[in-house]
Order: C-alpha cells, then structure tokens, then sequence
C-alpha cells in the first residue's frame, strides 16, 4: 500500500515543472548538465525533484547548506540514476538488503558465542 503511495508521489515530483533557477544553478555548478540532450535532462530533472524531497540535507564543520548546494549535491548523485532499468535498481536493491540481512544474522550469532 505504502509503495503504491509513494509511486504516485514520485510520479507527481518526477512531473513537476523544474524551476528556471534550478536550471541556471545546474548549468553553472554541474557541466555536464548543458551537454545532456533534452531527454535526459528532463530524465535528471525528475530525478531531481525526487531526491530533494526524500533526502535531508546536513552541513558539517560549520558548511552551510542552502539550496544552490543541495541542487548540485543532488545532481551529482541523480545522474547515476539516468536511463536504469526501475526492475535492474529493485534487483540491486534487493542483493543489498539481503546482504544486509546476512551480515546482521552473523554479528547476532558472533554476539551470542560471547
């Protein structure tokens, strides 16, 4: 059910006109940015607002976090995600959890030998 919820969520962000001064600070703090044809970069827009949802953002050492930081953070780790198979990241997803889920049962176990 929650899953369901949080698709359309992100199908709604992922359809959200991206603001123009998200554009201008992409085009000066990610290169790459203005070299991505239309497609992908409506693709990483998407992405984007996702992100920016989801993730919280803290400053460390004093580093202050305003939004032309958080945009390029975000576009640095959405482009990873341009053009991925959404059943390839479930399946990476779930090797992960799995591993996880392994390496918690074996410090469980070592914990009772003590």
């Amino acid at each position: 059910m929650f899953g369901f919820l949080q698709n359309r969520q992100r199908a709604r962000l992922r359809a959200a006109d991206f603001p123009r001064d998200g554009v201008r600070t992409l085009r000066r703090h990610a290169p790459y940015y203005k070299k991505l044809p239309g497609e992908l970069r409506e693709e990483l827009q998407g992405h984007i607002q996702v992100f920016l949802h989801e993730k919280h953002f803290e400053g460390c050492g004093g580093q202050h976090i305003d939004d032309r930081v958080r945009l390029t953070i975000a576009a640095y780790a959405c482009l990873l995600q341009l053009q991925r198979d959404k059943a390839e990241l479930e399946g990476e997803l779930s090797s992960f959890r799995a591993a996880i889920g392994t390496a918690r049962q074996n410090i469980q176990q070592a914990e009772l030998r003590f």
